[in-house]
């Protein structure tokens, strides 16, 4: 979601907000998302939880599979990430 939202940015004009929770490990990735002008206030940070991420592995015959791990969703399933417009980008 938080690549979509920074294309928003970049091909409307449009001033993202993107609402979820997010791990301790997040704190890089918010400030390179704020940089490209991605609202991130709305973000939820949980101790002692690292963000949910995917691992997509493909193997030479184009056979995949994925690895999950959804904490802090787990935890906190209400707040799935979402994307929010507020307006153009100023």
């Amino acid at each position: 979601m938080a690549n979509s939202a920074k294309r928003m940015v970049v091909f409307s004009g449009e001033r993202p907000v993107l609402v979820g929770t997010v791990g301790e490990d997040f704190s890089e990735y918010r400030d390179w998302l704020a940089a490209k002008g991605v609202e991130t206030s709305k973000i939820k940070v949980i101790a002692g939880e690292h963000t949910a991420s995917c691992f997509i592995n493909t193997d030479l015959q184009d056979n995949q599979i994925t690895a999950f791990y959804p904490a802090p969703w787990l935890k906190h399933p209400q707040s799935r990430c979402t994307i929010w417009t507020s307006g153009p980008a100023t």
